[in-house]
């Protein structure tokens, strides 16, 4: 039993490790691109400046470029600046984990954050000073808390979940159609979780406020 045990956690800590080195990987060797560049301009712009800015510029919801904001203040030198997105897209590898050993067991968890974390997609949005791997995170997240929502029938649980999807709507808006998946299954599945029926209308009042 520990050495299955000790065999599983080198298995996350590798996986963990090796999505760290591709995402640190080279990370300062690029230039930042137009999109990046305007994330950086509007991040080091004073901060009700940047908000008014946002409003009127950009199609996206501020709270990446807030924590670019605050991110930035010891450098903006570009591998900094790619830093905190792929500080995101690690602990996305270390959430995928977690989901796969919630659903079916730690073996699948395993494999899976493997994949995520040896995935060109992911490595590449976390190497980017854009709002992607953020938004990966807060999803991924967000599932988890799901999984254990709908297990726990917790009202705590419940608002937490809803305060992880109102920061995912801050930082994208097409999360919405993430959020509105999760709250359709969570209608399905209160058939067989009936302790979760009030706290799936307390959530859904709370998200759209």
């Amino acid at each position: 039993m520990n050495r299955i045990k000790s065999y599983l956690c080198f298995s996350v800590f590798f996986s963990i490790a090796l999505s760290a080195f591709f995402r640190l990987y080279k990370i300062g060797s690029k230039s930042l691109w137009l999109d990046e560049a305007c994330s950086v301009y509007l991040a080091k712009l004073p901060l009700f400046d940047m908000l008014s800015q946002i409003i009127k510029t950009d199609i996206h919801p501020p709270l990446y470029n807030l924590l670019l904001h605050f991110w930035i203040i010891p450098s903006i030198s570009e591998w900094y600046v790619h830093l905190l997105s792929a500080l995101f897209g690690i602990i996305t590898v270390w959430i995928v984990f977690l989901i796969g050993k919630n659903l079916f067991s730690a073996k699948v968890g395993i494999i899976a954050c493997f994949i995520t974390s040896i995935s060109s997609y992911q490595i590449y949005y976390a190497q980017e000073a854009r709002l992607y791997a953020l938004i990966t995170l807060l999803c991924t997240l967000s599932f988890l808390i799901f999984i254990n929502a709908l297990r726990t029938h917790s009202a705590k649980i419940w608002i937490l979940l809803c305060l992880i999807n109102i920061l995912a709507l801050y930082t994208y808006v097409y999360s919405v159609f993430f959020i509105i998946a999760e709250y359709t299954a969570a209608i399905c599945f209160s058939k067989h979780y009936k302790g979760s029926v009030g706290n799936i209308n307390l959530t859904l009042f709370l998200t759209n406020r």
